[in-house]
């Protein structure tokens, strides 16, 4: 099983940006997804048993937010390219894509409503893999 649950913010508009700001944000949020999937995908296809990989992206990939445009812009990469790995390699692996609202993390402090912790949003995720392509994981990120 893989799991590319890895996300990098900052906050403030796109001319508040450094270009390292950027290139942090792109290279957390895109490129480890991309790279890390790419080197599991050979393995998953030689076994005989089903794989799984579980992707994270963010509410924010439908709701951007003028205030974290990179990060928003690269949660919507991440849900198209599990979307596309799903379509890809259905025969073999589980792809399930999730699209989580407020998780309590380091990056996230917790404070905001309908705030969940990450153990919470974990189990409902895995309670759900096999059963659902898609998901926003715990019920409370679906109201």
């Amino acid at each position: 099983m893989l799991v590319n649950n890895v996300g990098c913010a900052k906050a403030g508009t796109l001319d508040a940006h450094t270009p390292e700001d950027i290139t942090r944000m792109v290279n957390v949020n895109v490129k480890a997804q991309t790279f890390l999937t790419h080197a599991m995908i050979p393995r998953f296809l030689k076994r005989n048993s089903r794989s799984a990989i579980i992707d994270i992206s963010s509410v924010r990939h439908f709701v951007p937010g003028g205030n974290v445009p990179v990060y928003s812009a690269s949660k919507s990469y991440n849900y198209s390219f599990s979307k596309a790995m799903a379509q890809a390699y259905s025969e073999k692996v589980d792809v399930m894509t999730v699209t989580p609202g407020s998780i309590k993390t380091n990056m996230n402090s917790g404070r905001y409503f309908f705030c969940i912790s990450a153990q919470e949003h974990a189990k409902c995720v895995i309670d759900q893999l096999g059963w659902y392509t898609e998901t926003m994981g715990h019920w409370m990120h679906a109201i």
